[in-house]
């Protein structure tokens, strides 16, 4: 199955308005749009502070932000960079201080998709983006997944998933695990 699924799997630096094609969802208890999104970034909830934090991470660092598609259709969406760039980061993870890694904030699949084509779809596109980021040369990048399934919806999984990744345990507390990736050369 994994063949047949890689071969209709892209993966391409967000564009245009590509993050409106993702329907709002909920997050906890309230209604949710990726495209507006501004949780990590402490502003308020606003696509074009969104598109313009986007170009701004271009211009310093690269894409930071993927869709990715899956037989033509979007059904994914990834956002990164280095965790400086992230001021809510100090609020949520104290424990956390290495500012030197990355952090991927969210990792997004639509409803609807099944396991284990869902598991296959998330574990290529985060795999994709951290050989994206070992190719620039980042050496450490971080995550901070649910330790209990439902109780943090920016990343898909729990814990366990990411462990398997080569992520380790370095924060967190009851609802979330800090972990993080050291990128070998």
């Amino acid at each position: 199955m994994k063949n047949s699924i890689d071969k209709n799997i892209t993966v391409k630096p967000i564009r245009n308005d590509e993050l409106k094609k993702i329907k709002p969802h909920k997050h906890r208890n309230f209604e949710h749009s990726c495209a507006d999104c501004q949780y990590y970034l402490n502003l308020n909830d606003s696509y074009s502070q969104k598109k313009k934090w986007f170009k701004q991470m271009k211009l310093k660092y690269n894409d930071c932000a993927y869709v990715l598609y899956y037989k033509k259709d979007l059904v994914g969406y990834i956002q990164f960079a280095p965790k400086t760039e992230f001021p809510r980061l100090e609020e949520l993870e104290e424990k956390s201080v290495q500012l030197d890694a990355w952090y991927i904030s969210c990792i997004y699949l639509i409803p609807g998709i099944k396991e284990p084509a869902k598991k296959e779809l998330v574990s290529f596109f985060f795999d994709y983006v951290l050989k994206e980021l070992k190719k620039r040369g980042v050496k450490k990048v971080q995550i901070s997944p649910a330790i209990k399934e439902g109780t943090i919806s920016s990343t898909q999984y729990t814990w366990e998933f990411y462990e398997k990744f080569g992520f380790e345990k370095i924060g967190g507390d009851d609802e979330y695990v800090v972990s993080e990736k050291v990128l070998n050369d």
